[in-house]
């Protein structure tokens, strides 16, 4: 964990740019026991060879964020958890109209990560976002040097809000949205701002991904709520992430038929992340989980707020050892007989590390919440760093061995 110094000059220019991604939002009453749960995947260039996950924790506020540090084209300020039970994620869209903006100023440099180290809740965060939209735009770097427009979703255990828009006081506020279930993607949501649009992106995948929200809403109807409260389940939200309906098809540069998570050899779905809030304990329970590399063939793994340090294996530096995943996601590319396999396999790999968190008798989060009535956080936050720790540990000796398993039944020794 490193202490993160007030965002300046140039830093805050930093350039990130929220690709093809799709957003899920279950907030309040619609997921289980009311812990809002934010998620999405990553969608930009081929994939990366490790993933990285980085603890800030602001000089100003004392606010801690948990977030990716790498791949290194994605600045730290696109998916992020804060201590606070504030959850941030990035959305790109298409400006019919190209406008340059002062990226210190505007919404989409590392302005993210300013907001949420200052955001005690939702409100606060869309009121900071709104008044930086106002003055510098929402407006992301794309390489090559063209502007085009973006969205910052954040949300907390009781609401959430998106800030869209493009030049300086071209913006909307979606929101508030609460106990409910929503899906968006690469398009404007807002009306007033449709006419600067120019390419809607990611409609499809939006709408598979609100159909399969509102199925799980439908099939578990509660008297608590009309739409079904407590239904959408952190499993339920990592299964959505990796839907691939229409199959992977490695003849697309970018695939935008309907797949969320999409597999192009030009982009392709680089992770994806899901920070579930805690309405008790937000700055010890809420969990930040990411797959390090693309997200069916990936597991989930849980990072609790409550950690003071990443375990190295998933740390920035030399003890970073993800590169296994990128392995493992290149060599089902050659034997596709494995990929329902492998995600049926990590999937059972999430559904045991839930159990272990949320089992009644012996569970970490009751054990956990245990320690801090007893007035112990050291010890609630040991017991966090252990269990991921082991489930990092677990996730890559997993995944040396079923890069092993489908490499030795491949048609030749891949290199």
């Amino acid at each position: 964990m490193r202490m993160e110094k007030p965002l300046a000059g140039a830093d805050a220019a930093s350039p990130d740019i929220g690709g093809a991604c799709t957003t899920i939002l279950a907030i309040g009453k619609a997921a289980r026991d009311g812990e809002t749960l934010s998620g999405q995947v990553e969608e930009l260039f081929s994939m990366t060879p490790r993933f990285a996950v980085d603890i800030l924790v602001s000089e100003k506020t004392g606010i801690k964020l948990i977030g990716p540090a790498e791949p290194r084209w994605i600045c730290p300020a696109l998916h992020y958890l804060n201590s606070c039970g504030v959850a941030l994620q990035s959305n790109a869209r298409s400006n019919k109209y190209p406008e340059q903006s002062d990226m210190q100023k505007s919404l989409y440099g590392r302005e993210g990560m300013r907001i949420l180290q200052e955001a005690h809740t939702a409100k606060e965060a869309k009121d900071i976002a709104e008044e930086i939209a106002r003055t510098g735009g929402c407006q992301p770097w794309i390489p090559g040097g063209s502007f085009g427009g973006g969205s910052r979703t954040f949300a907390d255990k009781d609401e959430a809000y998106i800030v869209e828009g493009f030049g300086p006081g071209k913006y909307a506020v979606v929101g508030p949205k609460r106990d409910t279930a929503f899906a968006h993607a690469n398009y404007v949501i807002s009306p007033q701002l449709k006419q600067s649009e120019v390419t809607p992106v990611g409609i499809r995948r939006a709408k598979r991904a609100q159909e399969l929200l509102d199925q799980r809403l439908e099939a578990a109807p509660s008297v608590a709520c009309p739409t079904g409260a407590g239904s959408l389940t952190q499993a339920y939200f990592f299964r959505i992430l990796r839907d691939h309906q229409y199959g992977f098809d490695q003849t697309y540069a970018y695939d935008d038929r309907g797949n969320i998570s999409g597999w192009g050899y030009a982009t392709t779905n680089q992770f994806a992340v899901v920070s579930a809030i805690s309405v008790n304990y937000p700055d010890l329970l809420s969990t930040w989980w990411a797959t390090p590399n693309f997200a069916p063939f990936s597991p989930f793994i849980p990072f609790f707020i409550g950690i003071n340090q990443v375990p190295p294996s998933f740390a920035v530096g030399k003890t970073n050892r993800t590169a296994i995943f990128h392995e493992l996601v290149t060599a089902i590319g050659y034997n596709l007989s494995y990929a329902d396999k492998v995600q049926q396999f990590w999937e059972a790999f999430e559904f045991q590390t839930l159990r272990e968190m949320f089992y009644p008798w012996g569970g970490v989060v009751a054990e956990a919440k245990t320690a801090m009535k007893a007035g112990n956080r050291k010890k609630a936050e040991d017991l966090l760093y252990e269990f991921t720790s082991k489930k990092c540990e677990l996730a890559l000796t997993y995944a040396a061995e079923l890069r092993e398993k489908v490499k030795s039944d491949c048609l030749v020794e891949l290199k």
